[in-house]
Parts: C-alpha cells; sequence; structure tokens
C-alpha cells in the first residue's frame, strides 16, 4: 500500500475565522499573562489547553460546551520557567500525556519532560530525559517535540539535544518509552551535518516512524531546509531528504 504524507510549512502569518454556526467561543486571561502552548482533544468531544502563566504553567480541561472541567497550575521555583510543552495527546488509557522541557536547579539545565494526566488532572507519573548517558554528546540538555502512542500502549518520541534555545547547535532526539514511562532506547542523530530540530513524529500501518522537521545551517540560522525522514521500529534511519526553503511544522499519513 502506497503511504503519502502531507506537510504543514509555515510561511505567512494566518488568522482564523468563526463562522456564525459555531458552538461557542471563550475568552481566557490571567491577570498578568497568558500565552497559549500546546492543546489536544479530550474525551466526551472536549479540550485541554496547556497555557504558560505569570508564574508557570496552566492546564485547563473544558468539556464539550466550553465549560472548565477542571484548571491545575505547574509553579515555577525561583522565578526561573521551569516547564514549557511542545504537545498534549491523549492516551489509550483516557488519560493525557504532556512533553516539552524542564529546567533543573541542581545541575543548571533543561531536560525532556514527560508528564502524564489522569482525566481528574492528577499526576500519574512524570519523567526527565537527558543525554548524559550518551557518550558521543558533549552536553545533556535535551527537549521533546512531539509523541506518539503504538498500539502495543509504548510511546516514541523525537526532539532535540543541544544548548537551549540555540539553534545552530542541535542533534535530532529520539526515544522510546514503554507504558510507564520507563526507557526502552534512545538514538542520537546527525542529518546532513545540519543542526536539526524535529517537529512532528507519526507511525505509519506497517510500523515505521516518518520525523519531519527543519535544518539549519550551523553558521547562520537565517538559512533553512526542511526535512524528512523514515526511520524502522528500532529507531535505525532508512532514509531522509532535504526540501529547500521550507519550515515544516507538521504532517499526516
Amino acid at each position: 500500500m502506497k503511504t503519502s504524507l502531507l506537510l504543514f510549512t509555515l510561511t505567512l502569518f494566518s488568522t482564523i475565522s468563526f463562522s456564525q454556526d459555531s458552538l461557542y467561543s471563550k475568552v481566557f486571561y490571567d491577570v498578568q499573562a497568558l500565552e497559549g502552548e500546546t492543546s489536544c482533544l479530550s474525551f466526551q468531544d472536549g479540550l485541554l489547553l496547556v497555557n504558560k502563566v505569570a508564574d508557570g504553567t496552566n492546564v485547563l480541561l473544558m468539556d464539550s460546551l466550553g465549560e472548565q472541567l477542571w484548571s491545575i497550575n505547574l509553579s515555577y521555583v525561583t522565578n526561573v520557567p521551569d516547564f514549557h510543552f511542545n504537545q498534549a495527546i491523549q492516551t489509550i488509557d483516557s488519560c493525557f500525556l504532556l512533553v516539552g522541557n524542564a529546567y533543573n536547579h541542581t545541575d543548571s539545565q533543561y531536560e525532556g519532560y514527560l508528564l502524564k494526566l489522569n482525566q481528574s488532572g492528577d499526576t500519574v507519573w512524570t519523567r526527565t530525559f537527558t543525554t548524559n548517558s550518551i557518550s558521543s554528546i558533549e552536553y545533556d540538555e535535551s527537549d521533546i517535540f512531539s509523541i506518539v502512542q503504538q498500539s502495543d500502549s509504548s510511546f516514541v518520541f523525537v526532539g532535540t539535544a543541544g544548548p537551549h534555545n540555540d539553534d545552530l547547535d542541535q542533534r535530532m532526539l529520539m526515544g522510546k518509552i514503554d507504558f510507564n514511562g520507563e526507557l526502552v532506547w534512545s538514538n542520537i542523530f546527525e542529518l546532513f551535518a545540519q543542526s536539526v530540530k524535529p517537529r512532528k513524529i507519526i507511525v505509519s500501518p506497517n510500523g515505521n516512524y516518518y520525523v519531519a522537521g527543519q535544518l539549519f545551517e550551523e553558521s547562520n540560522a537565517i538559512y533553512f531546509t526542511g526535512f524528512v525522514s523514515e526511520f524502522v521500529s528500532s529507531g535505525d534511519l532508512l532514509w531522509a531528504k532535504k526540501i529547500h526553503s521550507l519550515k515544516i511544522h507538521d504532517m499526516i499519513l
């Protein structure tokens, strides 16, 4: 069966308009600041919103009519931005999994972070991920950008390994965790000898993984290229292709 990919690129600012038959609209605010980070559909046609607020991160669950079911705050420590979430997904056991990065105050570095919440907003488990166990990497910081759950209940994620907020010195991080968040395997990749920032991973019907994202010339972040790649289920690279002058942010099968 032939598999096709649809890639999403960001080239222009866009606006969203709502038709007159929209079911509802809601405005959320914080007394100092509110910035949306990510969201996902919830069960019973609701919506999970993840927002950055003045003193931490807020996670809010709405029902199908936009009414708030619960709201929790993940507070910062000593005014350092402890959490940033890049994606939220539903899990097959009716929970939510949020991925991004968290600041480690002991080691003064940002680490990959996974947070699983149940339908009531209670924490099921959290995991952090660093690259300090990989001898070929000279730095420990990491960030998780995309994750997907597989039919066997395990998860596969992609992200970056490299200095925080430095587009010019990133390597692609890929890892697999089991249902309870325990690491099964992880790999670090360099593609085309350029700085790599993956943005999306999806699982194909044959069990392989497609990963898409952005490449940066390590001498100048202005010059960028999109990429698409395929990996086997063990995390080994099959192929990778450049797509010039595009920043790829998303894709679907």
